[in-house]
Formats: C-alpha cells, structure tokens, sequence
C-alpha cells in the first residue's frame, strides 16, 4: 500500500512481481503508464490473475492530477477482466483524500 509516489511504485512492483504479494493499493498513485507492456502477462490472463491477487484497490480524488491516468489504469484492468476497485473521491491531495484511501485499502490487507 502506498500514497502518491509511493502508492506508484507498490503498484508497479507488485503488479510486476506477482509472486511476491496477495495484495496491492494506492492512493493519488502515480500509475503505470505502460501498463500494458509492463504487464502483459497479467493482463493477458485476467482469471489466473485473480486467482492470486486479491482485489487491488486504486484510490484518487478528482482534481487531482493523476486522476486520468488512475482512471485509465482502472480501465485497462477492467477489459482484461482484472477484479479491482477504483473509488473516486472529492478532495485534494492532502490528509482527508489519504485517510480515506487508507481505510478502503485496509479493509482489503486486513480481512
């Protein structure tokens, strides 16, 4: 789990190493551009995806500017049949955006 840069780079790294992890979410996250290079082999098998990894979970607020990519992020995972969640939120990136993101991906790594 990370927020910003740091919410970027857990999903990078756990996206691209799936053998690591079970779990991965970001808040205002600086996303993969290249998702879809990067991550080929996760896309291209969406079922066995999901048979690893739970849900991930993508937090951003709309105003912010990751917001598109986030939401690009989410749509690329969504045709290749990827269960996540992908919450929109009003707000900026500050405390309140970060806190709320923080209980969405709890609930996740903690159940």
């Amino acid at each position: 789990m990370g927020l910003s840069m740091g919410g970027g780079q857990a999903i990078r790294a756990d996206l691209a190493h799936r053998d690591l992890s079970a779990a991965v979410g970001g808040s205002s996250a600086a996303t993969i551009g290249n998702l879809t290079t990067r991550c080929k082999a996760l896309l291209d098998d969406g079922t066995g995806t999901n048979a690893k990894l739970k849900r991930p979970r993508i937090g951003c607020s709309r105003p912010h500017s990751v917001f598109a990519s986030s939401e690009r992020m989410a749509g690329t995972l969504s045709a290749a049949k990827v269960r996540h969640t992908f919450f929109r939120m009003a707000g900026l990136h500050h405390y309140v955006v970060r806190h709320r993101c923080c209980e969405e991906i709890a609930l996740l790594l903690f159940r």
